[in-house]
Order: structure tokens, then sequence, then C-alpha cells
């Protein structure tokens, strides 16, 4: 049995809606808001059987996509209390197969972008049968905008008031009767004999009583199972009209409209059990990780408390030697080398329990336990039998984080002392290696003149000695001259 339904709904700010929210949902698809700044993801969404966009021929071809459609309606519309989109919801006839539902679609919208050159965001949803909605209701979100398409492709700068205060009745009521004509010329159109009708029960003379407007605040406290005095009363009134009604047409309508009403309910409170699961299980995380670091810093702890009472029970037993040892010296240079051997086995200790570091982290980790209100896992003491409880035996004194302060009184002066002689040693390192690179360049310098001077006397000596070979050569190859002839030669 076919039947009717077609309500207008309008998406505002100031009830703390998004267009970009409601777009995502309607589409099952994930859009990002820009002015909230948030992902709307819907992409798990089942049901969503068609979607599509309507606009004027001449509109700009971003504004046909819709992720940056509804961003711009949000940015354009930017008061708090700004109108950013109005529906239509509609229900299809049972009669209707999914081709025949997208032409009736594509009817509608067409004429919605014709007479009031808005642009239109269509989806047809099927109905959600294992969430107990009635396998027959299928229905369509047709969200459109406030403003118009001007001759430029973008939206006017004022917006249409076709569905403003008497105009808007007006206009509605057009609309309702122009949806009921279209619904019937496809009823027609596939011989079936069904037909619908936009007229109220009063207008329709059938003895219902209409319901009273519940508006936004009461419908969302309808489906968290809130009951108000509105809702109370229209149940009521429905109850009345149930019984009253006879014809099996209207009773119909009226299952059909209120599966239209279940399946709203539903897909509110499924998309708040998954948000409750998801934050469910980010809260279970981060508890999980909270515990997490507690057992780390807790094992932290306890490892850096047995560093720091293995230094102290080696430490404080050196010292106590030192003093009794020194106590029986009296030579000054004897107690001299005596203490100053004892202070470099404490700054042995010192350095390699590189206790300053560890008491650092002990205090920190175990203020941070303290502070998450956990008690801090410090040693037993000593358990003394009777025997010795009777000799006068003390417990051994226990070094922990509870007697850090021993570290601050006696220690932190020695490492102090320890920091000044790793200073002084590294100053006397440094200056060694100083003086011996300048040790190194003198060194090199003379070597250097060294073997000037040796190039000088080689170079010398060889042009001596060359000079010493011509002169023998010069000697050698000179001829005689001729012995003068006396008065009696001949």
């Amino acid at each position: 049995m076919a039947i009717y339904h077609f309500s207008v709904k309008a998406i505002s700010r100031s009830d703390g809606r998004s267009a970009v929210a409601c777009a995502a949902y309607r589409s099952g698809e994930k859009l990002v808001c820009d002015y909230y700044g948030k992902e709307q993801d819907y992409t798990k969404k089942t049901g969503v059987e068609h979607t599509k966009i309507y606009a004027p021929e001449n509109t700009n071809p971003d504004l046909l996509n819709r992720q940056k459609l509804w961003n711009t309606v949000e940015k354009v519309e930017n008061r708090k209390n700004s109108l950013l989109a109005r529906e239509f919801e509609i229900a299809f006839p049972q009669e209707l197969n999914q081709e025949q539902r997208q032409n009736l679609l594509d009817e509608l919208c067409q004429g919605i972008v014709k007479k009031h050159g808005v642009v239109v965001d269509a989806a047809i949803h099927a109905p959600h049968v294992e969430g107990g909605s009635d396998d027959r209701n299928y229905h369509a979100h047709i969200m459109f905008t406030t403003r118009a398409i001007s001759k430029t492709g973008e939206f006017e700068a004022k917006k249409y008031r076709d569905f403003s205060r008497d105009d808007g009745t007006k206009t509605v009521s057009q609309w309702r009767s122009d949806f009921a004509d279209l619904v019937n010329d496809q009823l027609e159109a596939i011989g079936s004999k069904e037909r619908v009708s936009h007229l109220s029960y009063e207008d329709l003379g059938n003895g219902l009583e209409a319901t009273k407007h519940e508006g936004y605040e009461v419908t969302q406290l309808r489906r968290q199972g809130i009951k108000t005095e509105i809702s109370l009363e229209n149940d009521a009134i429905k109850q009345r009209n149930a019984e009253k009604i006879r014809d099996e047409q209207v009773i119909t309508g009226l299952d059909q409209e209120i599966t239209v009403s279940e399946r709203l309910i539903f897909d509110l409170s499924k998309e708040k059990t998954d948000h409750d699961k998801k934050q469910a299980e980010a809260q279970k995380m981060a508890v999980i990780a909270a515990q997490r670091k507690i057992e780390h810093d807790r094992d932290r702890f306890i490892e850096l408390q047995k560093q720091y009472s293995d230094f102290s029970n080696s430490y404080f037993v050196t010292e106590n030697n030192k003093n009794q040892l020194l106590a029986t010296i009296t030579a000054p240079e004897e107690k001299k080398r005596v203490k100053k051997e004892k202070f470099l086995q404490l700054f042995d200790f010192i350095e390699n329990y590189d206790i300053e570091k560890v008491v650092h982290d002990l205090k920190k980790i175990g203020e941070q336990l303290e502070k998450s209100g956990v008690p801090l896992p410090l040693p037993e003491p000593e358990k003394l039998s009777l025997w010795d409880k009777l000799k006068g035996k003390k417990p051994a004194y226990a070094h922990s984080y509870a007697t850090i302060s021993d570290y601050d009184e006696h220690v932190a002066p020695v490492v102090e002392k320890y920091k000044e002689y790793q200073n002084l040693k590294t100053a006397r390192l440094e200056r060694w290696e100083r003086d011996d690179r300048e040790q190194a360049k003198e060194t090199e310098q003379l070597q250097r003149e060294k073997q000037a001077i040796e190039r000088e006397n080689a170079k010398r000596y060889e042009s001596e000695r060359n000079q010493r070979y011509q002169s023998q050569r010069d000697f050698e190859t000179e001829q005689p001259k001729p012995r003068p002839k006396n008065d009696f030669e001949p």
C-alpha cells in the first residue's frame, strides 16, 4: 500500500549542527569540516543506495564537489546562528523499484533547482532491516542551500526568501502537493492503482487527530528514550488515531511514518553506540598505557634504589674505615698520603656508579610514583631473632630511597670535590697536551732548521768539490811553456 511522507527541516548552527556533518552522514562519505576542524567519517555506514548533486548549469564546478560545496556554505554562512541548509525528507512507495525511486528523486530535485536556483544534495537510504526497520522503508534526504546561484556561478550575496514567514508556508504546502503529484504519476506509470495525498487528516475529514510539532530538542530527547509532555501527548494521539482507523491504507501510512522515525532513531543510536565504543576503547588504551608506565617506573625505581644501596654500602664503609685509620696516624705526611688515597677510592665509587645521575633519577621517579598514589617498593627492615634482640643487636642500617638524605648530607659535598678534582685533572691533562704540542712544534722546527743547515752544507761542499775538480783538470791539460834558449845553443 502506497504511503506519503514529506517533511521539511532546517539545519542551523545555533542548534550545534554542521552542514558538512549532515552531508557526510547522508552520503555515507568521509568529509572534513573546515569550520569546526573536524573529520566526519561515515564510510562504514550501510544502506546508502544512491547519492547525487543537482545544480544550475552555470554553477562553479567546485560547488559540485560535496566536500567543497558544504565547506563553502559553512564559510559563507558565518554567523553563529546561521541557517546553513534546508532539508526535505521523503518516503518512497513500496511499489517502486530502485530505478523508479531514482527517477522520482531526479524529478523532485530538478524541480527544486529550477524553482529556487539552489544546489541540491540528495541521498536515498535503504531500510535498515537488521536494526528492526520495515523493509519497505526506502526514504531520501534532500539537502539544499539557502542561497541561490548567481550569474557568475557563485552563491548570491543574499538568501532567497521563498521559505520565510507566510511565503514559506505557501512554498512548503506547494511542494507537498507537487511531491504527491510526482508520486502518483510514478504509480500510474507502473500500472499501480495506489494513490497518495498530501492533505491533513482534517482536510481529508477522516476524523483523525493531528499530532503537535515536537521540535528538535523534543525529538532528540525522544531518540534518547526520554519522554516529554509533548511526546507523551503525541503518543496518546497516535494511539487514539490507531483505534479509530479502519481503513487499511491509512493504517499502512501511519506504520510507514513510524518506520521512518524508527530508522532515524536506530541510525542515531548506532552512531552514538559506535562513538561510545571508540571512547571506551580510547580510555581503555589510555589506562593500559598509564599502568604500563607505572610498572616501568616501579621497575626502574627498584633498579636505581638497588644501585644507590650498593654504592652507599661500599662508600660509607670506606668512609668509616678512612676516619678510623686517620685517627691512628700522627705523622702529617703519612696522614696526608692516606687521606688522598682514600679520597681517590671514594672518587672511584662516585665515578663507577655515576651516583649523581642515579640519585637524580631515583628522586624524580620516586616523586612521580608518590604523586600517582603508588606505594614505593622500599626494602624490608632486617628481622632479628629473639637471641639477637636479647643481646641488644640493632637491625642493619638499610640504605634506600627513604634514607636518601644521607646522600645530600654526606656524599653530595664529596661529589662536588670530585667534580673539582675532575676539572683540575682535565685542566692538567689539557695543559700537558698543550705542552706536548708546543714541544712537538719546537722539535719539528729544530729538525727543519737542522735539515736546512745540512742541505746548505751539502750544497757548499758540492760546490767546493766541483771547483777543486775543475782546477785539477785545468792543471793537467795546460801545455808546458818552451824553455828559453841560451847563447851557446845553435
